[in-house]
Formats: structure tokens, C-alpha cells, sequence
């Protein structure tokens, strides 16, 4: 009989250690808020940046005609705001090339997603025309930005930019 408790102590301990561990996959840590020094993007406009560790991505999405955008002058909205989608994006694995992409494989999708509740976004587009099927070059920098999962875990961007970066083409 004290094998049997032994060994259903034993079995229950390895499936908490378990669920703990897949869940523990789904967090941020502060590795995968370090994010690469490139950006880039696609649509009007779609702009992301892995985390050097590829283990998170940093989106910030929104559109042109939307949000009023002109060339050559800086905009600033406070999120939220119901024309911008600023998210970090928790991978189980490592991955560099999920975004901007019409080809999504299996284990690709993010395990957790933080969406942001507070910030600042500054956005200024840089050159190119802005039609519905032209490229053109944006800088955006987030400040202050808080984030918080469906969990009610949060995370802090305090500062991250990105620059030159090409948008208004499509994947595919």
C-alpha cells in the first residue's frame, strides 16, 4: 500500500510540474521583451520586431485613412484607441518570420497575446505616396505602452521604436 501512495504521490506531482510548465511557456519574460534593433512590415500599415530571443513579437497595426495620417507630420495618439492595435505576441518556439507572411505552418501561432491598455504611439510617415496600392516608408515610436493578457497578467514597453520601415504592400 505505501508504494501505491508513493508512487500516486509521484504521478500527481509530474502533472503539476507539467501544467506548470506549459503555462509558465505562455508568459512574458523580461528576454523577450529585448527586441531586435530591425523592424519591418507590410500592409497600411502592419509594423513588427522579434524579440532577440524569437520568442515574442511586438506588433503595432493601423490604418492610414483611419487615423488621419499625412505625410511628413508626426501624429500622436493615446491608446486605446479603437484605430491602433499595439500587441506582443508569446511564441512557444523560436520563429522569425510569422508576420507579413501568407504562409502559416502548424505551432505557429502565438501561445499568448498581450494587448495594450495605456501608452503613447507617435507616428510619421516619411516618404511615398499613400494609395491603395503604394509603398511608403513610416517611423513610429510607443512610449509608456501597458499591456495586459486575457489573464490579467501585465507587461511594460517603456520605449520602442521603429524606423524606416516599408509598408503598404501585401504577402502573397
Amino acid at each position: 500500500m505505501p508504494t501505491t501512495i508513493r508512487l500516486s504521490s509521484l504521478l500527481i506531482l509530474l502533472v503539476l510540474l507539467a501544467i506548470n510548465q506549459s503555462c509558465s511557456g505562455e508568459k512574458i519574460r523580461p528576454k523577450d521583451l529585448e527586441f531586435s534593433a530591425q523592424a519591418r512590415g507590410c500592409g497600411n500599415f502592419f509594423l513588427y520586431k522579434y524579440a532577440q530571443n524569437q520568442l515574442a513579437g511586438l506588433v503595432v497595426n493601423g490604418r492610414t485613412d483611419e487615423l488621419g495620417l499625412e505625410d511628413l507630420q508626426e501624429h500622436v495618439f493615446e491608446l486605446p484607441d479603437e484605430h491602433i492595435t499595439v500587441k506582443v505576441d508569446k511564441f512557444r518556439k523560436k520563429l522569425a518570420s510569422l508576420y507579413c507572411d501568407d504562409v502559416i505552418e502548424p505551432g505557429e501561432e502565438p501561445v499568448n497575446t498581450y494587448l495594450a491598455t495605456s501608452g503613447t504611439v507617435r507616428i510619421r510617415i516619411l516618404e511615398g505616396s499613400m494609395g491603395p496600392d503604394d509603398t511608403y516608408k513610416v517611423n513610429v515610436l510607443i512610449e509608456q505602452v501597458e499591456l495586459e493578457d486575457d489573464k490579467g497578467d501585465k507587461i511594460t514597453i517603456e520605449s520602442e521604436s521603429f524606423e524606416n520601415v516599408v509598408v503598404g504592400w501585401l504577402p502573397g
